[in-house]
């Protein structure tokens, strides 16, 4: 008999295979998760992580404007805007992660999370001059 395939392991199987019984483990799983202490310290970074990606999407509206000769500063001013309230808000985050009692892996995604930041605003600036001089 393989280990695996003992009668606890395949009752195990069976009762998570259920889909209302594998729904109220996941959904007990993420209550346990969301209340504990971890959460507070992640929320902050998966936010910025959104308003990154904002700030990308945010990017590509400007250069298409500009790229077909339309006022583009319709367009600019919120990307603008994005990018340093996330590029502070990375900054501060930061600070707060390393000073404080910030887990490892919280310092590095969040540095990880600035220089993605600070090479968006770079590509940014690159791409608009780039694309006016053409």
């Amino acid at each position: 008999m393989n280990e695996k395939d003992t009668p606890l392991h395949r009752g195990r199987r069976r009762i998570c295979s259920h889909t209302i019984t594998a729904t109220l483990i996941a959904d007990a799983r993420a209550c346990r998760f969301r209340c504990s202490d971890r959460v507070r310290k992640i929320c902050p970074v998966f936010a910025t992580s959104n308003q990154l990606l904002a700030t990308v999407t945010l990017l590509v509206v400007p250069l298409m404007l500009v790229k077909r000769k339309i006022n583009f500063w319709v367009a600019l001013l919120p990307m603008l805007f994005m990018s340093v309230i996330t590029i502070w808000a990375l900054v501060a985050l930061l600070k707060q992660n390393v000073t404080g009692d910030g887990h490892g892996l919280l310092v590095v995604a969040t540095a990880l999370l600035l220089a993605l930041a600070l090479g968006v605003a770079g590509m940014s600036v690159w791409s608009l001059r780039r694309i006016k001089e053409k």
